[in-house]
């Protein structure tokens, strides 16, 4: 009799519960808990099942097609990897050696020793860079006639943390990519170190600001850009440079329409950043003044130096050379 039947096939599914679905328990759920008087369902009108007797007719074909399904909850909604999880492969990392090696699971290792003074990043090995400050302070130990926009940059993409209280910097203090743009206000110590992955020693520099500067023939060059980046560049022996700062020049008071070159250059002056009479104190200030200069032929690091002189045009100012009042303004490293 199919009524018994139908009630067999309930009972499976109830005690399976969740999993019903998977042995299609769920598709006679949709005559579950019904009596019939002779024990078979009378059919409608219209049923394609009308006409058929006995114990043949499918539960499938009763409810209209093999895919029909009961709407009773038994189907669980979660992904299938969440019944069937996949195979774990069980492989354990082993990262005991060197930086970068492999580290026997298909990968590398992101940890691990490397060559002297160098630190392990994100599994390469890396070494610290070298950073310059841009200006110094002048050779002969004069101070600044004003507070100045600094310039930290280094030979290698580098992360520049600071401090300007005189502490020490470290990994939490104020930081900024290279080159960094850092003000002092007044005089104080500028405090830095360049981070590639692998931290440089820190660096130290005391900075005077003396207004008694703003009575004399003087100069500050500062922003300095060579080869469209910061005031450090790396080149080939004998490349151009291509350079661009901000240069302030004024005049002793007592002779204020005096005509004044600020020069720039590797060794000995090259080129002029400014050729004009400034005027006494603030002087004239040029935003992005052009020079240019030539790298050495020699290996090694070459320091960029401004100084002035007090001639009828550029080409004397620079014929005449640097006077002791000067300081280093960029860093060319020739390799």
């Amino acid at each position: 009799m199919r009524g018994p039947r139908v009630r067999l096939i309930s009972l499976v599914c109830v005690a399976l519960g969740g999993l019903a679905w998977l042995g299609g328990c769920a598709i006679g759920g949709a005559e579950d808990g019904v009596d019939y008087p002779d024990g078979k369902p009378t059919p409608e009108a219209g049923d394609d099942d009308a006409g058929e007797t006995g114990d043949d007719a499918s539960p499938l074909e009763e409810t209209g097609g093999g895919d029909a399904t009961a709407d009773t909850g038994a189907v669980p909604d979660v992904a299938p990897d969440t019944i069937f999880p996949k195979d774990d492969t069980g492989c354990t990392p082993v990262c005991t050696g060197a930086c970068g090696a492999p580290d026997g699971c298909g990968g590398t290792c992101k940890t691990g020793t490397c060559g002297p003074g160098e630190a392990c990043a994100s599994g390469a090995c890396v070494a610290p860079t070298r950073s310059f400050l841009s200006p110094l302070p002048y050779a002969g130990g004069e101070g600044f006639a004003r507070s100045i926009t600094f310039t930290v940059d280094s030979e290698a993409t580098a992360k520049i943390f600071f401090t300007t209280d005189g502490s020490a910097p470290s990994s939490t203090s104020a930081s900024k990519p290279n080159p960094a743009d850092i003000f002092l206000s007044g005089s104080g110590s500028l405090r830095w170190f360049a981070d590639t992955g692998a931290k440089e020693a820190t660096h130290t520099q005391g900075v005077t600001v003396d207004a008694g500067e703003q009575s004399r023939y003087a100069f500050i060059v500062e922003k300095v850009s060579l080869n469209s980046g910061g005031p450090v560049v790396v080149v080939s022996p004998g490349a151009t440079v291509s350079g661009k700062a901000n240069v302030q020049a004024w005049s002793n008071p007592g002779c204020p329409s005096c005509r004044m070159q600020v020069l720039v250059g590797v060794g000995s002056a090259s080129a002029c950043a400014y050729d004009w009479s400034p005027g006494a104190w603030p002087g004239a200030t040029t935003t992005g003044a052009t020079f240019s200069v030539k790298a050495p032929s020699s290996a090694g690091v070459h320091r960029i130096t401004a100084s002035f002189q007090l001639e009828t045009g550029c080409a004397n100012g620079i014929a005449k050379g640097f006077r002791a009042y000067k300081a280093d303004v960029g860093v060319i490293v020739v390799k």
